[in-house]
């Protein structure tokens, strides 16, 4: 029977088998689906991001509601639904005006990734115009942002209007207003929270939709599929609608982008999503050298991360090597690029776009004489 012995430091000991506990470090959470709210509130410092984990510490970090604003009632949505953890961001003075300003202060929060602002519908005049800041901050930061429409107004006009003005690639437009405790708010925080938990139980990958809206008691108006066609013929408004006896649910995956694309919520979050990734974990490749070594690490650990998405079904392809590819080397990185200081990859990957229209075709079949070769009575 071999000599087997334990040892914290075996290299110190008589030669030997020893055996020495090892505690692997757990993989580096990489997490999404967490929000920033803008707001106006009774307190706090202005602009300053405060993360909160539930729904409650609200009233404590920011006072009570302000008249008609709908920041609290966005938040709680938001954890009602299963979002985990969201920063909430004060508007400098109660002025919605200082939005930009609040927009670049939240950068500090690097893990927020999406954006929702439910109070600028307090000034419907002014509501699109700072809801392109935030599409434009969004474009900028790789953030995905939840818009609302304006208030009581009918989507066949002002919504599909709403949608036509933002231009950008990172939002997506839900309508209508939803009702709480007998109260009419903005769908954004209830919307953020079914993206959290989206993300949380089957990926960024999956389209945020088809999914029941927790804590709604109702939506005003309802709409039915032929209403929703008629009034949005392109169905570029994402609709909440109610669905008897499967709740109420948000019904559409579709971005503001007008391009085929970028046309669905989960296609470009993903690849919002692999651009964070690449950021926050090939930052340590700044300063090594720029060899093979470098090239070959750089391939390694992009593939290690597209691989888990494609077993995950996030990419289209019947083999890896259809679903996606990594470039990194002499034929990327030129001599120039290394006399530079630059190493350039190249990362080519097919999404899997969402099924939006089930055809089920229903063909009625030959009757018992034909099955049996007789002779057909109807003939």
């Amino acid at each position: 029977m071999a000599d087997l012995n334990y040892s914290p430091e075996p290299v110190k000991l008589a030669p030997g088998v020893y055996f020495v506990d090892e505690y692997p470090q757990a993989e580096r959470a990489f997490r999404t689906g967490r929000p920033v709210f803008f707001g106006i509130t009774q307190k706090a410092e202005p602009f300053h991001p405060v993360a909160l984990t539930r729904w409650q510490q609200m009233e404590r970090a920011f006072g009570a509601p302000v008249g008609q604003g709908w920041l609290h009632a966005a938040v709680r949505g938001f954890f009602e639904n299963g979002g985990e953890l969201c920063y909430v961001a004060a508007l400098g003075h109660g002025e919605l005006l200082s939005l930009d300003q609040a927009l670049d202060a939240s950068l500090i929060a690097e893990d927020a990734d999406l954006v929702c602002a439910p109070d600028l519908m307090n000034a419907p005049g002014d509501a699109v115009r700072l809801q392109q800041q935030i599409l434009e901050h969004c474009d900028r930061n790789e953030r995905f942002a939840v818009l609302d429409p304006l208030p009581g107004v009918e989507l066949c006009d002002v919504v599909v209007r709403q949608w036509r003005e933002l231009t950008g690639f990172n939002a997506a437009l839900y309508y209508p207003w939803v009702t709480v405790r007998g109260k009419a708010v903005p769908p954004c925080g209830h919307v953020a929270g079914v993206i959290a938990r989206t993300d949380r139980e089957d990926g960024v990958q999956q389209a945020p939709a088809n999914r029941v809206i927790e804590g709604v008691y109702d939506v005003q108006p309802e709409l039915d599929a032929k209403q929703q066609v008629e009034q949005d013929p392109d169905l570029v408004v994402n609709c909440i609608r109610a669905f008897p006896g499967r709740g109420i649910r948000v019904w559409g995956a579709r971005t503001v982008s007008g391009l085929d694309p970028w046309r669905y919520v989960n296609v470009r979050r993903m690849f919002l999503t692999l651009g964070r990734w690449l950021q926050a974990f090939l930052a340590d490749a700044v300063f090594e050298p720029n060899d093979r070594v470098l090239w070959g690490r750089i391939r390694r650990d992009v593939d290690a991360y597209l691989y888990k998405l494609y077993r995950g079904g996030a990419l289209a392809g019947d083999s890896p090597e259809q679903a996606y590819f990594i470039r990194c080397g002499p034929e990327t990185t030129s001599g120039d690029d290394r006399m530079a200081g630059r190493v350039v990859a190249e990362i080519g990957v097919a999404p899997v776009t969402p099924n939006e229209f089930v055809m089920v075709r229903l063909t009625r079949g030959a009757d018992e004489h034909q099955n049996r070769g007789g002779e057909n009575p109807a003939a």
